[in-house]
């Protein structure tokens, strides 16, 4: 018996190389055993909205698009109660593609489509900021335009000098948050600290940015458990060097040092709040959302299956 795979398509946001190979994936879809039936997206939203609607009645939701919308299909999901909601396979096919960098996702959407009939899902955790759904990350401040405004090929070609030039030319512009973070661990321990910090990430990756790179060894996708990364504001040039130093050098999950520029470590769930003003403007994803000065997050245990493990292939 065939299954039936929902493939929902971020029209807008896909390479172009997708629209091209888009007979092909299907094809290798169909040949797979899968009945398809494709949706594109017409608007932001509409990826949630189609997911939460219809997905109860596919084996499989496949997302075709980058990083913002998977967001939205999982938050599709995440309304539907845990039994009927499909696992997803996704074709990365945005812009950054920061997530599918992280678990090793292959890039060119043809592998992408093999890649998922060759593979079997795992159970994955997400996060909730006062209602938003975020797959893989939450951040705010002058940081996380700073890690998406540098340009790739300076990345790749000088690393930390890349991102430290990046910094300086937007030192003059940050403007730190007076911030609050209280957290709790799955273990019951309790964490809390307050300051000007100037960039703060809630994360289930192993990249933020293409930046700033996460232990592979520390990071578990499914235990229950997200990563906060709290940055002080530098007031100097050196303060920025030691800043990036420190970010570039994450080891330890358990940092709690005052003295440290960065701080880093695990929790379940927590509050944020905004010392002054009125509201906090969020990247979820990558996509910009404004939330009140005080919100709650919470990692959401094995809230969705995604085909990101290939299937072992010595059994039967």
């Amino acid at each position: 018996m065939q299954k039936k795979a929902l493939i929902i398509i971020n029209q807008h946001t896909a390479k172009p190389k997708l629209r091209i190979d888009l007979l092909e994936i299907l094809d290798i879809f169909t040949r797979g055993g899968l009945a398809c039936l494709t949706r594109p997206t017409q608007k932001a939203g509409d990826a949630e909205r189609y997911t939460a609607a219809n997905a109860e009645a596919f084996d499989i939701v496949i997302c075709m698009g980058g990083d913002g919308t998977l967001n939205e299909v999982i938050a599709g999901l995440c309304e539907l109660p845990p039994e009927k909601r499909p696992p997803v396979g996704y074709i990365p096919a945005g812009t950054t593609n920061d997530f599918a960098a992280s678990i090793g996702l292959p890039s060119d959407p043809l592998d992408a489509a093999k890649f998922i009939m060759n593979a079997e899902p795992r159970w994955m955790d997400c996060g909730r900021i006062d209602g938003h759904i975020f797959n893989y990350i939450a951040s705010i401040g002058a940081f996380t335009e700073v890690s998406y405004d540098t340009p790739q090929p300076l990345k790749n070609l000088l690393g930390h000098f890349a991102y430290l030039l990046e910094g300086v030319k937007h030192l003059s512009d940050i403007k730190p948050y007076s911030l609050s973070f209280t957290a709790e661990d799955a273990d019951g321990t309790e964490c809390a600290y307050s300051g000007d910090f100037v960039f703060g990430a809630f994360a289930n990756t192993l990249s933020i940015g293409g930046v700033i790179k996460l232990d592979p060894a520390e990071v578990d996708f499914n235990d229950g458990r997200h990563e906060y990364l709290l940055v002080r504001m530098p007031s100097s040039i050196s303060e920025l060097n030691e800043t990036v130093l420190e970010l570039k050098s994450l080891q330890n999950p358990g940092r709690k040092d005052e003295a440290s520029r960065v701080i880093y470590g695990k929790f379940s769930r927590g509050r944020l709040a905004l010392g002054e003003g009125s509201e906090l403007a969020w990247s979820l994803d990558g996509e910009q959302v404004v939330t009140g000065q005080s919100v709650g997050i919470e990692n959401l245990k094995g809230a969705y299956r995604l085909y990101s493990q290939l299937k072992n292939l010595t059994e039967g």
